[in-house]
């Protein structure tokens, strides 16, 4: 498990303030060690811009499906050295910077709990300060259900977690299974989220993964469906734990 504390002690208080405010970075940080997609525009600014608030969170402000890096992202001051995590809780990026200013250099190392081959070296990287603009939001849209765990991937779990109860405007719900991208019924939406050890959805985590435009808003019907499900927590071993899984959902027309 990766640890990481906002905490700031007194006599960093003028340094950590100087960190406060949206910077842009250098390179991609991303779900991707190179990139977002190798088929996009590996500038893409909606994973380089990045917000370092007063509470010692970090907001991604151009990602619309931000919640789950809003909800693990984290930045503090060590001498002088400002660390700053941008993390889902399964996989991100630990970055350190030194500097002052409007300019940080430093370095990127990613972060992972998938197991791989690939030798993944630091990369180096720089933050540049920029205006933070008044639509951008000022705090990271925290889940009421938001768990404490770990979370985990089905493969790592004893028993998956199982659909007890489910919203009068869900028609049908079915989970994924082995990365089948074929729906169950006609106009299923392929929706991904975590279930946390209660059984119940964290609605910061849902995700549309059908839906092509990263900037588009989330159906507001799949999110408060979503909420009002039950499942059987995943088990490892005895022990619930939350989950990252995958469901095709049918909501009534």
């Amino acid at each position: 498990m990766l640890l990481f504390t906002p905490g700031l002690s007194g006599a960093q208080g003028s340094r950590s303030q100087d960190a406060v405010g949206c910077w842009e970075s250098s390179r991609v940080l991303g779900p991707s060690y190179l990139g977002i997609d190798p088929r996009r525009d590996p500038r893409d600014s909606s994973f380089r811009v990045f917000r370092l608030q007063d509470s010692g969170q970090v907001s991604l402000p151009l990602t619309a499906t931000a919640s789950l890096w809003n909800a693990n992202s984290a930045w503090r001051i060590a001498g002088d050295t400002l660390h700053v995590r941008i993390f889902t809780g399964l996989q991100g990026w630990d970055v350190t910077l030194r500097g002052s200013g409007a300019l940080r250099v430093g370095s990127a190392r990613y972060l992972t709990d998938a197991v791989s081959t690939v030798v993944m070296e630091p990369l180096a990287v720089r933050f540049v300060r920029v205006p933070c603009r008044a639509e951008w939001p000022t705090s990271p849209p925290l889940s009421s259900r938001r768990s404490m765990m770990p979370v985990h991937f089905l493969h790592d779990v004893t028993t998956p977690p199982r659909l007890l109860s489910a919203s009068r405007a869900v028609m049908a719900m079915e989970p994924l299974r082995d990365n089948d991208s074929t729906p169950r019924a006609p106009g299923a939406l392929r929706a991904q989220f975590v279930i946390n050890e209660d059984g119940r959805v964290d609605t910061a985590t849902v995700m549309d993964l059908g839906n092509r435009s990263r900037h588009a808003p989330l159906r507001p019907a799949l999110v408060t469906s979503l909420a009002a499900a039950m499942f059987s927590p995943a088990l490892k071993g005895k022990r619930p734990v939350p989950v990252l899984t995958q469901w095709w959902v049918t909501l009534r027309p």
